[in-house]
């Protein structure tokens, strides 16, 4: 299969990476209820790191469960950018990351990060 020209633009295998933060949205009512502490931040992983999606939720401990499911799903690009049809385990999937030597900031946060100069979230 020939590599597309948009596909030399994804940093890696993974097309999208995530992120575990802290919520930082206002809400646009004082009468919200139902304070969100957290987000997991789904990006695109290309130059500028573009957000594909942020889903919130009460606690950290949430966010981290459905971190967790999450990447595991990862579409990559080996795959013609699916997701595994099986998908591998956490501890297959983080296994995965430290052979290839990829950052996750959950997972593998000791691998050299390969950002941009304009992502400028913490990490």
């Amino acid at each position: 299969m020939r590599q597309r020209i948009f596909d030399m633009l994804f940093k890696d295998d993974r097309m999208v990476v995530f992120e575990l933060a802290p919520d930082i949205t206002q809400r646009l009512s004082p009468s919200a209820s139902g304070s969100r502490d957290w987000a997991v931040i789904a990006r695109r992983n290309v130059p500028g790191f573009p957000v594909e999606s942020v889903v919130t939720f009460a606690d950290r401990d949430a966010a981290l469960a459905h971190y967790r499911r999450a990447v595991v799903d990862t579409p990559r690009l080996s795959l013609g950018g699916r997701s595994p049809a099986q998908p591998p385990s956490l501890e297959a999937y983080t296994l995965w990351l430290k052979s290839n030597q990829l950052h996750d900031p959950v997972l593998n946060p000791n691998a050299p990060a390969r950002f941009d100069s304009s992502y400028s979230l913490n990490q």
